[in-house]
């Protein structure tokens, strides 16, 4: 473009200068007052000192911890067990030695995985509940550790889940205790096993739909269904426990 057909832009806000045969005429304006817009600041979360300390239940600690449900059907049931982090595989937390592999990730959320179904000693011929045998039978049904179940229905189970949603749930370790809400829960079927691939809690939360604003406490754990073999390859029982009322 050559010089002569240059073309200069004008600032927004500009006023072109009048020729001497062309006044402009300015009326002065009051000033409007404006309120200033105050920035919103979204404050980053803060993550915990020590992720395993959940509000004083101490997950990297060798004492018993305890979770008692109460199901609005009446009643409750309890979750005991040992914590281990399982730092050489699942081996340190094996069925009959009474713990719980547990992951916490950096935002203090933990995941708890307790074994179901009942360890028979050989010694004594009896058999024992494990650590999550009482939360599967909550789902699943079941008196006895001989009970052959035949009602895995989804009806059972949603009915199962329903009554557990928003009902108060008890964690303690020696003198601490604090109480918790069941956020939800829900069932991975056999044959979306595949997707569990992780104890991170944040991930298999999510796997029911569920997407924690609170540190949360998860659950996951085999259910038993007799006609796969093994019986507790078949599903799997996750249950998200939430601060909060």
């Amino acid at each position: 473009m050559s010089r002569e057909q240059s073309v200069s832009a004008m600032a927004p806000g500009d006023t072109a200068t009048p020729t001497p045969f062309q006044p402009v005429w300015t009326t002065p304006q009051p000033m409007l007052s404006l309120p200033t817009p105050i920035p919103k600041i979204i404050p980053e979360p803060s993550l915990p000192e020590n992720p395993y300390d959940f509000e004083g239940i101490r997950f990297d600690g060798a004492d018993t911890i305890s979770i008692v449900f109460y199901p609005t059907s009446g009643g409750s049931f309890p979750v005991t067990f040992a914590p281990v982090i399982p730092v050489n595989g699942p081996d340190v937390y094996k069925p009959g030695a009474g713990k719980a592999g547990v992951w916490a990730d950096d935002s203090g959320n933990v995941t708890i995985n307790p074994h179901s179904g009942c360890f028979r000693y050989t010694k004594e011929y009896v058999w024992t509940e494990l650590e999550g045998e009482y939360l599967r039978r909550h789902f699943e049904g079941g008196r006895t550790c001989g009970d052959v179940l035949t009602d895995l229905s989804d009806s059972r189970m949603s009915t199962a889940i329903g009554e557990l949603e928003d009902t108060p749930v008890v964690i303690s370790q020696k003198e601490v205790s604090i109480e918790l809400v069941v956020a939800g829960a829900g069932i991975v079927s056999y044959e979306n096993l595949g997707l569990v691939k992780t104890l991170n809690p944040t991930e298999l939360s999510q796997l029911i739909g569920i997407y924690p604003d609170d540190r949360s406490i998860v659950i996951i754990t085999s259910g038993r269904n007799l006609f796969r073999d093994p019986w507790y390859s078949a599903e799997r029982l996750i249950i998200v426990l939430k601060q909060g009322g």
